[in-house]
């Protein structure tokens, strides 16, 4: 809605190969080459942690810049400051899907079309 641009929101993969294929096989290398920024979103700070690892805020909104030569994923900080540490896929998988009431994880990102 900020750009006018039509975007398309993606459940973040279950499987950690899953995630690398999606995001930096399939979609994220063409998305890159046309400027087109891989949107997240950390889940919330859940009760009991004080913060999140890694040097992520909870329920805050992160771009997937890439992915480094032993397989981690690494964010900008949308403030221009403070960029988390690189993330296994396993530790991005637990740190962008939230909890559901039932156990179950679920996440999404975005990207413009």
């Amino acid at each position: 809605m900020l750009t006018g641009r039509q975007a398309e929101v993606r459940a973040i993969p279950d499987s950690d190969e899953a995630l690398v294929k999606e995001l930096f096989t399939e979609l994220f290398t063409e998305k890159i080459a046309y400027d087109k920024p891989v949107i997240v979103g950390s889940r919330p700070v859940d009760s009991g942690e004080r913060r999140l690892e890694h040097g992520l805020y909870g329920s805050h909104a992160y771009e997937v810049t890439g992915l480094t030569k032993d397989g981690r994923i690494e964010l900008r900080n949308p403030w221009g400051t403070r960029h988390p540490e690189a993330l296994t896929p396993a530790e991005f998988r637990e740190y962008f899907r939230r909890k559901r009431p039932d156990g179950t994880r679920e996440g999404l990102y975005t990207t413009l079309t």
